[in-house]
């Protein structure tokens, strides 16, 4: 075994000699490295008997840049350089690159001395860059354009609400009880879609990482009393029993504030809007080893457990929510989003007929 083949058998690629006439006709490898086996799917006596295999093996679509790229080394005298895909018997494609230098031999042939390695990881690095590149570009677009959106519905919907609102108030002028119904129609439906703009936008900034937290120590009792206020009038007015006691003030969680108040208040007005007539909804909360576990418990119809694996996932209304019940479809998703950014976990127990249980789990502060 000579010095350079003990060389070649513990590199991990291709050491070879390919030697080309000066007219570039004839091309022959006086010395290939037994790494072709595996790289190439070719034997090394058969690349040293015919010059052509080499060629052969390099994927269809490559062979004239490859060909172009060694006259172009020829003439220049220049260090040769290529990339180009092989493809084994057995259908695999791998992406090797070839370096050489080349040596003018005294009848005017080159003889180039190289190594040839496989590169095949380093291009799905490359691929899995470039798609991620274009994954959060088109995130970045998809932000920025919902955000625009956003403002420019806002703006004509503000105007829809507010002077609904003063039909509504006006005392000068007042409506009939018919038009009081439709104005109050018209109020609501505004307000569900000014939500749907508001989940839709908190979503995506969610998902593109644009959506900024102040973790910090909150005061569970003091978020559930403010919620449980907002709510009230909900709950009045489908006669629900809305509820939260014993929850003790020093009771701290690590989030932000403003997230978890919209965290409790979209797993509130779900309990409301899906209970029964008369039904009733509790906050109840439990201090655990190191977290607090708020639960939003309902007496409502039930989730089917078929349908509590699909209960998070975005524009998802289940069976029992297809109905006169107004919701986006993504408040749940956008709950849970929020819920797992400020480091917690929520959960769902329901048996149909009975009622549901939510339970958030956060850090204790």
């Amino acid at each position: 075994m000579t010095p350079v083949d003990k060389i070649a058998r513990h590199a991990p690629g291709i050491l070879y000699q390919f030697h080309l006439t000066a007219d570039a006709t004839v091309g022959h490898f006086p010395y290939v490295s037994e790494r072709c086996r595996a790289l190439l799917g070719v034997e090394p006596e058969t690349l040293m008997r015919d010059g052509n295999a080499m060629m052969q093996a390099i994927a269809h679509e490559d062979r004239h840049a490859v060909w172009q790229s060694i006259l172009d080394s020829m003439h220049q005298m220049s260090e040769w350089r290529s990339e180009f895909r092989i493809r084994h018997h057995d259908g695999r494609v791998r992406w090797l690159l070839g370096m050489s230098t080349p040596q003018r031999e005294p009848d005017g042939s080159v003889l180039w001395h190289g190594y040839i390695q496989d590169v095949s990881e380093l291009h799905e690095l490359e691929r899995a860059r470039a798609d991620k590149a274009v994954a959060e570009a088109a995130s970045r677009a998809k932000t920025e354009f919902l955000s625009r959106m956003s403002h420019e519905l806002r703006t004509p919907l503000n105007a829809v609400l507010g002077f609904s609102q003063l039909l509504e108030i006006d005392r000068q002028h007042p409506l009939s009880e018919t038009q009081r119904h439709r104005v109050g129609q018209i109020r609501e439906a505004g307000e569900h879609l000014l939500e749907m703009i508001g989940d839709l936008l908190d979503l995506t900034r969610i998902e593109a990482g644009q959506l900024p937290l102040r973790l910090e120590a909150v005061a569970v009792a003091d978020v559930v009393q403010e919620c449980t206020g907002l709510l009230s009038t909900q709950a009045d007015h489908t006669g629900v029993h809305l509820s939260a006691q014993g929850i003790a003030p020093e009771l701290r969680v690590r989030a932000d504030r403003t997230r978890l108040k919209q965290v409790l208040i979209n797993l509130l007005s779900n309990a409301i809007k899906y209970n029964r007539p008369a039904g009733t909804v509790r906050v109840q909360v439990e201090r655990l080893a190191d977290t607090l576990r708020l639960s939003v418990v309902d007496s409502g119809v039930g989730i089917a457990p078929a349908d509590q694996r699909r209960l998070f996932e975005p524009f998802n209304r289940l069976a029992h929510s297809r109905s006169a019940i107004e919701g986006s479809g993504i408040g749940l998703s956008v709950t849970r989003a929020l819920v797992d950014l400020m480091h917690g976990r929520i959960e769902v127990q329901s048996q149909r007929g009975v009622g549901s249980t939510f339970s958030v789990t956060l850090p204790a502060a």
